[in-house]
């Protein structure tokens, strides 16, 4: 079997960081103060999430975007949206402002639909240039179980909780193992190959017993 030893020596309602506080809907108005024809794109990180917006071209440094995306939320308090602007070249693009990073905290509680004007986050940039601003608010969602709370603007949010898998071929004994999760329709059978998995586990070592079980081996 392949045994998660957490749920093994703990209990697992225990693990409540395993579960997502929220979502976070970021809307991306865009950016000022960055002089001289362009064309830029912005790019927002959480964690292990990532996204990139379209490219917009200016002359006047003024950028426009008005794209929104939205993050899972492990923990509000200690958690960072990680902003940063791209131009594009020749060949590729090259990152114009180091990695700016906003607590999830500060950016909701700066939500534009309760303030008169668009949150501006200043960039860093060198001393000799004008202060780049992006313009960015964003809304907090908490998750919740009632159905009540269903918003058809973010549907639902499916969190599986893997404790182990059993039984597995002896062959499998000792190997890094992981489990991936695939989301299909009813009566659509196994997914073809190449399909992409909706989540994917850790790795996990695939052992003969459970570790509880191998200690009391080992005592005996």
């Amino acid at each position: 079997c392949v045994p998660v030893p957490f749920g093994r020596l703990w209990p697992l309602p225990r693990l409540k960081h395993s579960s997502p506080e929220g979502l976070v809907r970021c809307h991306v108005f865009g950016a000022r103060n960055l002089f001289g024809a362009r064309t830029l794109c912005c790019s927002l990180r959480l964690g292990t999430q990532s996204w990139r917006s379209a490219e917009v071209e200016s002359a006047t440094g003024e950028f426009q975007w008005d794209q929104y995306t939205t993050f899972v939320v492990d923990f509000k308090t200690q958690q960072e949206v990680v902003v940063a602007l791209h131009e594009r070249q020749t060949f590729g693009s090259v990152q114009v402002t180091d990695p700016h990073g906003i607590k999830v905290c500060d950016l909701s509680e700066g939500n534009s639909s309760q303030t008169s004007h668009v949150p501006a986050w200043p960039l860093p940039a060198s001393p000799k240039d004008a202060i780049p601003q992006f313009l960015l608010s964003a809304s907090w969602h908490a998750l919740s179980s009632r159905r009540s709370d269903f918003s058809p603007q973010f549907g639902s949010l499916l969190i599986v909780t893997i404790d182990c898998a059993r039984p597995l071929p002896k062959r499998l004994e000792g190997k890094p193992l992981l489990i991936r999760v695939f989301i299909l329709s009813e009566n659509s059978g196994s997914p073809p190959a190449g399909t992409q998995a909706a989540a994917q586990s850790r790795q996990a070592k695939a052992l003969a017993g459970t570790p509880m079980e191998r200690g009391r081996a080992a005592m005996q």
